[in-house]
C-alpha cells in the first residue's frame, strides 16, 4: 500500500542523557541504536502476477515460472517511486532480481537474492546512489509476522486473516484482490507475500524514575530522518508501543510535545536517525501534526451527486418524530451514519458538536443514522455526550439506500439540493472548508 505503513513489535534501548542547567536547556540526549517496524496493526499484502505493472529490463536467461509484484520505495528518490521485484520459482526456493537503483533494468542490479522455502522472511537493503550510508530496509514474508497490539500483548485478531497453513482468510483474500485490482486472486499460500518497512529508530527516555519510548520515523522511506513529513513518535502512556496512525503519539519535528508533565522541542537530530536531541522548554504545546492531517483529511472528500428520490425519504427518530428530508431542503445537511460499537464515531463527536453549535441552523441542519447494536448504550451515548439534533434508526432499507458500507460515514448536503460530499470522519477543518 504504497505510502502506507506496517506493523509490528517492540524493541527498547537504553537512553543516554546529558543533563544542562538553566532555563529551558533541559537537554536530553537519546540514542536510536534500534531499528525497527512500527506498532500499528496493519497488514500489507503483494499478490504475485504473471506480468510487471510496468515495462522494465528482463534478465535473458529467466524466462519459466517467473512472477512478479512492485514495492513501494520513495516519492523523494525517483519520479516513479515503485522498483519492481521478478520472482523465479526454483526447487527449493526463490530467486528475487530486485531493481535496487530502480531504472527499471533487472539486469544491472547484481547476482539474484534466494529465498529459500524453508525460511519465512527475507530482509533487503536498498541505498541511494549519492550516499551509502542513506538506506532503507525491507522485509518480505511469506508467512504473517507476529505482532502486538496497542496494549503491548500479542495480537490474537491477526489469525482472523490467515490459517495454520499460511493461506489468507477467504473474505480478506478478497478485499485484497478487489484492492490490488485482482478480483479472481484466493490468497493461496505461495501466491503472495506480506512486506514491511523497517524505517522506525526507536530509543527511549527516562522521566521521573518511568521509561518512556520515542522514535524517528521516516515517512518519505528514503533513509533521511530529517525531512518536513518526518516525525517524531511518542509513548506518552509508557506502554512501550510506537503508533503512527495514533495521532496522540506524532509530532511534526518542529511541533512541541508534553511528556510526563513537561514540554518538549527537538533542539537537533541525526539525519540518519541514530540519535535525537530533546530540549525541555517553557513554549506551550502545539499541534502541528494534527492540524496538516486534519487539513489533508478534509480536503479528500469525494464530490457526488445525489438521487432526487433521496428527497421523499421519511424515518422515525429515536424520539419517535417523523423525520422528512423535504423539510430540509434548501439548506446544507449533514447525514451522519455513526454506531455505538464504533470508537472512530464516537471520537468524531466532538466535531460533530462543536459544529452544531457554531453554526446557524437556519444553514446547516444534521440527521444522524444510527447503525444499533444495544439502544441502551445509544441512548447513553446521545445522553452523556449532550447530543440535541435527531437521531434515526439506520435500517436495511437506508443503508442500502446511501450505499453505507464502512463506519463512520458523513454526507454533507449542499443547499442546491444535488450536489454533495461523501467521507468519512469529519473534523473541524471539514466544516470550515466547505460550510461558507
Amino acid at each position: 500500500m504504497t505510502r502506507y505503513i506496517s506493523m509490528r513489535y517492540f524493541c527498547a534501548i537504553v537512553a543516554v542523557f546529558i543533563f544542562v542547567s538553566g532555563g529551558e536547556c533541559q537537554q536530553f540526549h537519546v540514542r536510536l541504536d534500534t531499528l525497527t517496524v512500527l506498532d500499528d496493526p496493519m497488514i500489507d499484502v503483494h499478490i504475485l502476477t504473471s506480468a510487471p505493472n510496468k515495462p522494465v529490463r528482463l534478465p535473458p536467461s529467466e524466462t519459466e515460472n517467473r512472477r512478479f509484484f512492485s514495492e513501494f520505495y520513495s516519492w523523494q528518490m525517483a519520479k516513479d517511486p515503485e522498483f519492481v521485484i521478478m520472482v523465479v520459482s526454483k526447487q527449493d526456493g526463490d530467486l528475487l532480481c530486485i531493481d535496487k537503483n530502480n531504472n527499471n533494468d533487472l539486469t544491472d542490479d547484481g547476482p539474484p537474492v534466494f529465498f529459500p522455502f524453508q525460511q519465512d522472511t527475507l530482509t533487503f537493503d536498498l541505498t541511494a546512489p549519492s550516499d551509502p550510508n542513506q538506506r532503507v530496509k525491507f522485509i518480505l514474508s511469506r508467512k504473517l509476522r507476529p505482532a502486538k497490539s496497542n496494549g503491548g500483548s500479542a495480537d490474537t485478531t491477526r489469525k482472523n486473516y490467515v490459517d495454520g497453513v499460511g493461506n489468507l482468510n477467504p473474505k480478506f483474500a478478497k478485499f485484497v484482490g478487489m484492492f490490488r485490482g485482482n478480483p479472481d486472486f484466493k490468497g493461496a499460500y505461495g501466491s503472495f507475500y506480506f512486506d514491511d518497512r523497517v524505517t522506525l529508530r526507536r530509543g527511549s527516555v527516562t522521566l521521573d524514575g518511568r521509561r518512556y519510548s520515542l522514535g524517528l520515523f521516516d515517512f518519505g522511506n528514503n533513509g533521511l530522518y530529517n525531512d518536513s513529513d518526518d516525525v517524531i513518535i511518542v509513548d506518552r502512556e509508557g506502554n512501550g508501543t510506537l503508533c503512527y496512525l495514533d495521532q496522540t503519539q506524532v509530532h511534526k519535528l518542529n511541533d512541541v510535545f508534553e511528556l510526563a508533565g513537561r514540554n518538549f522541542r527537538v533542539r537537533d537530530l541525526d539525519k540518519y536517525g541514530t540519535w535525537i536531541d530533546l530540549q525541555q522548554t517553557t513554549n506551550p504545546v502545539t499541534s502541528l501534526f494534527i492540524q496538516e492531517q486534519d487539513s489533508i483529511h478534509a480536503a479528500s472528500a469525494s464530490a457526488v451527486t445525489l438521487d432526487s428520490a433521496l428527497w421523499g425519504v421519511r424515518a422515525i427518530s429515536l424520539d419517535s418524530s417523523l423525520i422528512s428530508f423535504k423539510d430540509y431542503a434548501g439548506k446544507y445537511l449533514l447525514l451522519n451514519f455513526w454506531g455505538e460499537w464504533c470508537n472512530p464515531c464516537l471520537e468524531e463527536l466532538g466535531s460533530l458538536k462543536r459544529a452544531w453549535e457554531k453554526y446557524d441552523h437556519s444553514r446547516i441542519q444534521f440527521l444522524s443514522f444510527v447503525k444499533i447494536r444495544s439502544i441502551s448504550n445509544v441512548r447513553m451515548v446521545i445522553r452523556d455526550s449532550s447530543i440535541t439534533w435527531p437521531q434515526l434508526c439506520l435500517t436495511a432499507e437506508l443503508e442500502q439506500k446511501f450505499r453505507i458500507y464502512s463506519y463512520p460515514r458523513n454526507i454533507l448536503v449542499f443547499p442546491d439540493g444535488v450536489n454533495a460530499l461523501i467521507t468519512d470522519s469529519v473534523n473541524d477543518q471539514f466544516f470550515q472548508k466547505n460550510v461558507h
